[in-house]
């Protein structure tokens, strides 16, 4: 199966240039509290990863993720990751807005697929200059 910690870096540096603004220097969304160790945006490009890769089961996500115990020592549990991409929704729709300009500078075509709680941006194709 294809590296899924090389993609998930991928999406993270995606994730962390779309959103300066918008979340905090962790690159968790602004909230009281401590701030979680496995950060907003992580929860994000975990679920991009998983979009990205057709993974369509969270139990077979999260057992393949025990794989990389040691890259994402930080890692949550399925039903942490089920309530923290509930509360990113609101961030994924702010994506939603941003990513037609970006892309549209990038050449590049994206498909947006969200789903009820959290959303994915998939490459399609690379468009000609």
């Amino acid at each position: 199966m294809r590296n899924l910690y090389a993609n998930f870096g991928k999406f993270l540096d995606i994730c962390k240039e779309f959103s300066k603004n918008l979340v905090t220097e962790r690159g968790n969304l602004p909230r009281r509290g401590v701030d979680p160790r496995f950060s907003d945006l992580e929860v994000i490009a975990l679920s991009l990863t998983d979009e990205k890769l057709s993974i369509d089961s969270e139990s077979f996500l999260f057992s393949y993720l025990q794989d990389y115990k040691a890259e994402m020592p930080n890692l949550i549990s399925r039903r942490q990751y089920n309530d923290r991409s509930k509360f990113t929704a609101n961030l994924c729709e702010k994506y939603e807005n941003a990513l037609p300009k970006r892309l549209m500078e990038t050449n590049i075509i994206f498909a947006l697929i969200q789903s009820r709680y959290r959303c994915a941006v998939l490459p399609v194709q690379s468009v000609a200059n």
